[in-house]
């Protein structure tokens, strides 16, 4: 799914529904549908104030990306990316998964801030429910590092729309032709006579979205994440600071045969799986899937771990996987395969992930 971010006025809307004309795909406006179930955003903020709507703007976001009809470019809100992260119970990991898809672009007039600014305001006072101009320079100049600052591609829309389209196609067309299997986040379909509806396994209400299964992970080798700005650290003390962390350790070196499908290190001792554990933080790949959770694998060498189906082994492992959490007592590692990955590649340089030591 392609998303455009960006402040307000600079052109998501405009620009995302002449991008899906080109591509013959499905857009959507996140405020429009936001707008379609709670009425005028502007009236809502008045009656329910900032907090309530970011809340269920984030809501509405889920259902829109995880419902029956498949959305293929999406608008996001102008503050989308900037609200607070106690706001929804999966809004970090969903902005995470915004900040660092591949298909996801922000437009601004210009990457210059006062230019930027300058030409936000033209265009927002031209609106007829635009806030004062003190307050919309406020706004933009408060927001601009945040846009400036994620990781997606930049893209200026102070140029007729068909080039800002062009750019948008070429972008999406070098993504696709890079992609180990020859696809990408965007492929144009025929025409709108053969869209038809993508049907998703049934979940709980706003829960759909964030537990779709897919395999549909991004990866960015070490160099390149810590260059991202993602560079988490293991605290001092235990390794097992909690019962869940305790339960996950049990599970990951104790072969139980009525687990189904177990993966369990070879060293059980927790001074030997620390050391994996600090090696996948400090400067292993980064896994971002598709729910927006960030895991961390550092290639301990073969023989580090052993998958096993109802107690029988079945696979050498290589692979050291640490799973974040928002919660840090839910934080646990385990032990993968690098086959598991197939041709994964950085997104970013394109590089290998693992460099093994000889």
């Amino acid at each position: 799914m392609i998303q455009l971010v960006g402040p307000g006025g600079a052109g998501k809307t405009t620009i995302g529904a002449a991008l899906a004309e080109r591509l013959g795909v499905r857009f959507v406006d996140l405020d429009a549908e936001f707008a379609a179930r709670y009425g005028n955003i502007s009236a809502y903020l008045d009656a329910h104030g900032y907090a309530a709507y970011a809340e269920q703007n984030v809501g509405v976001y889920l259902d829109l990306v995880g419902g029956h009809v498949r959305v293929d470019i999406v608008a996001l809100s102008s503050g989308f990316m900037t609200y607070r992260a106690s706001i929804h119970p999966y809004y970090l990991a969903l902005r995470q998964r915004v900040a660092l898809s591949p298909s996801t672009f922000v437009l601004l007039p210009s990457t210059d801030l006062e230019t930027c600014v300058n030409e936000i305001l033209r265009r927002q006072l031209q609106r007829a429910f635009a806030r004062s101009a003190a307050r919309e320079e406020e706004v933009i100049r408060e927001r601009f590092s945040t846009y400036f600052g994620l990781p997606a591609r930049k893209v200026e829309t102070m140029q007729p729309i068909e080039a800002v389209v062009a750019e948008l196609v070429m972008a999406l067309a070098a993504q696709q032709a890079a992609a180990p299997d020859g696809t990408g986040p965007a492929r144009a379909r025929p025409s709108r006579s053969v869209y038809r509806e993508s049907r998703v396994p049934q979940v709980s209400g706003r829960r759909q979205a964030a537990d779709q299964a897919s395999n549909m992970a991004t990866y960015y080798c070490g160099p390149c994440r810590l260059a991202l700005g993602y560079a988490p650290s293991l605290s001092s003390g235990p390794l097992l600071q909690t019962g869940a962390q305790q339960a996950k350790h049990v599970k990951h070196t104790l072969v139980d045969p009525s687990e189904r499908l177990q993966s369990v290190f070879s060293d059980p001792s927790t001074a030997t799986i620390r050391v994996e554990v600090e090696n996948a933080l400090g400067s292993g790949a980064m896994e971002v899937d598709d729910r927006g959770r960030i895991n961390f694998l550092t290639w301990s060498g073969e023989g580090v771990g052993y998958r096993y189906e109802s107690g029988t082994q079945i696979e050498e492992q290589d692979l050291t996987k640490v799973v974040l959490s928002s919660n840090a007592g839910q934080r646990h590692q385990f032990t993968e395969a690098t086959a598991r990955l197939g041709s994964q590649r950085c997104q970013r340089c394109g590089g290998e992930l693992f460099q093994p030591s000889t």
